[in-house]
């Protein structure tokens, strides 16, 4: 299920109109439970007049993928706020080529800056977080089957896209936090 949180503009809508365009659609993807949620709750906290749609990795066989809904958000929130320039962080697996090039897409029809963030991690990092849920052992077994089944479904950006889309790659981001962040913000910065 598609989740949103809001963080309020810290000045007045006159003021924001004067400065350059600070918001845009933010999008972080990556194979499932390596990242993507803290990345985009650190980006909320750092990025001005940021809200964030976030789809949950529920590793659930049933689960359908939440893009599609999170797209529309973010289109709904660009057409009722322009004065306010919102960032969008939209934070889901967007696991193939196809569903990023579509976020980039909606970026170009409004009109505003797109930027993919790519998160992975170690494979030890994230069956670490499995573990730690502290299921018996068949649950265990079962999570991380369907952990590897999602993770499976996962095409990572290969040269071509990264050619065509503007983003970065961030290997390990749950190892530094902090420095994946300013990464990600010194990247999301206007030129």
């Amino acid at each position: 299920m598609p989740r949103a949180a809001l963080r309020p503009p810290a000045m007045g809508s006159r003021m924001l109109r004067r400065m350059p365009l600070q918001g845009g659609i933010l999008v972080v993807s990556g194979p499932p439970l390596e990242g993507k949620g803290p990345l985009a709750a650190r980006l909320l906290d750092e990025l001005p007049n940021a809200i964030k749609l976030e789809a949950l990795d529920d590793l659930s066989p049933r689960s359908r993928p939440a893009e599609a809904a999170l797209l529309a958000g973010a289109r709904a929130l660009w057409a009722t706020d322009r004065v306010a320039e919102p960032t969008v962080i939209v934070s889901a697996r967007f696991a193939t080529p196809a569903a990023r090039k579509r976020a980039a897409a909606l970026a170009r029809e409004l009109g505003v800056r797109f930027l993919l963030v790519e998160v992975t991690s170690t494979p030890i990092r994230s069956l670490r977080r499995v573990t730690r849920l502290f299921l018996d052992a068949k649950q265990t077994t079962e999570r991380l089957n369907r952990y590897q089944r999602a993770k499976d479904t996962y095409v990572a950006l290969d040269l071509e896209e990264r050619a065509r889309l503007p983003g970065i790659s961030l290997k390990r981001a749950l190892g530094d936090l902090d420095e994946a962040v300013l990464r990600v913000a010194r990247a999301w910065r206007p030129r």
